[in-house]
């Protein structure tokens, strides 16, 4: 698919884009976060959290609705700033530590892995929830895509605003947060926004 992630790349502003190919699968995205990165010791995760599209000219007030949104909030309890990622616009974090010396880049992988803006909270309990609702498994959807670099760093970019396919189809793929304070409407509309901020892209190829 190098004709979707040229096209995507000329207009998009991605996290990490990437595109692979394996046994006859084929994945080109757009993360819009790292779910997260170690670098000689150093821990950084970028999780972002809370949606509405940044097309028109209401999006400054789409961005102050986001910015004072209770339910946006709660999603993102950690919001600190606002982060534009293509058509939509997202509450975002930056959120740093230190690796213990006993503990390897792996041990910080597992801690934010499956992340919890693509799972939910209690982490376990949202798992369990998705496998019991969802019709069919996730697969590379929501996981995580990997650039190593040696044995104390790497980076791991969530894998959302991706475009698949595989031997028969291709396909484009989006869910919403949902919390207490949710509204059904909203969630739709945010799941068409997400959609919409890839759906461009997208350049279908004939297989044989």
């Amino acid at each position: 698919m190098p004709a979707t992630l040229l096209c995507g790349r000329r207009l998009n502003n991605p996290k990490r884009s990437f595109s692979l190919c394996h046994e006859g699968f084929e994945a080109t995205g757009f993360s819009p976060e790292l779910v997260i990165s170690v670098d000689n010791g150093k821990v950084t995760a970028e999780p972002l959290a809370g949606t509405r599209s940044c097309i028109g000219t209401e999006a400054e007030a789409l961005a102050q609705e986001l910015l004072n949104d209770p339910k946006e909030i709660v999603e993102h309890v950690m919001s600190v700033k606002e982060s534009k990622r293509g058509s939509v616009q997202h509450l975002g974090s930056r959120v740093t530590g230190d690796l213990s010396p006993d503990k390897y880049i792996w041990d910080a992988f597992n801690v934010a892995f499956p992340s919890i803006t693509a799972s939910g909270i209690p982490k376990q309990a949202a798992i369990e929830a998705i496998q019991r609702l969802e019709k069919k498994p996730r697969e590379l959807y929501a996981g995580a895509v990997f650039m190593l670099e040696d044995t104390k760093s790497f980076e791991a970019a969530l894998v959302l605003r991706t475009v698949f396919q595989d031997r028969h189809h291709q396909w484009i793929q989006a869910g919403a947060g949902v919390i207490s304070q949710s509204h059904p409407q909203r969630e739709l509309t945010e799941t068409r926004e997400k959609m919409a901020s890839i759906a461009p892209f997208v350049v279908a190829e004939a297989r044989n």
